[in-house]
């Protein structure tokens, strides 16, 4: 099943499924970077892989048995 499109014939008999398509909303963005500073909100992030490792962030986010999100660590000189 995916998040990025509408379920199949299939899997909508068995389930129910909703689809939808948000919107990001720049008031709602600063809000929530603002919990996230404050220690109120936190990400689950299972994995975190430097740019130079991006094929090996690619493989873990495909493989199964994650519990987060994967990140990408880009550091600025």
């Amino acid at each position: 099943m995916s998040v990025a499109e509408k379920p199949s014939a299939g899997v909508a008999e068995k389930v129910t499924a909703i689809y939808f398509i948000v919107e990001p909303e720049r008031k709602q963005l600063v809000e929530l970077a603002g919990l996230a500073d404050e220690g109120a909100v936190r990400p689950s992030i299972d994995s975190v892989f430097s740019l130079e490792d991006a094929r090996s962030a690619f493989e873990r986010v495909m493989a199964s048995g994650k519990r987060g999100k994967v990140v990408l660590e880009i550091v600025r000189d």
